[in-house]
């Protein structure tokens, strides 16, 4: 079977998250939260966390 990936997009409370759980509790199917993994660049001392600050300033 091919790999499907599937994007959720909507404004802030529309279900977006509630729809990935669900969708996170079938078998084959892995979720992944990009708004956690964006917020992760931002935890102090890490590489990318210094490379930002590096290229744009505190």
């Amino acid at each position: 079977m091919a790999t499907r990936v599937i994007g959720l997009a909507g404004r802030p409370g529309c279900g977006k998250s509630a729809v990935a759980r669900a969708l996170a509790g079938r078998p084959s199917v892995e979720a992944i939260d990009l708004d956690r993994v964006a917020w992760e660049t931002y935890v102090p001392e890490t590489t990318t966390y210094d490379r930002l600050v590096a290229r744009f300033g505190r």
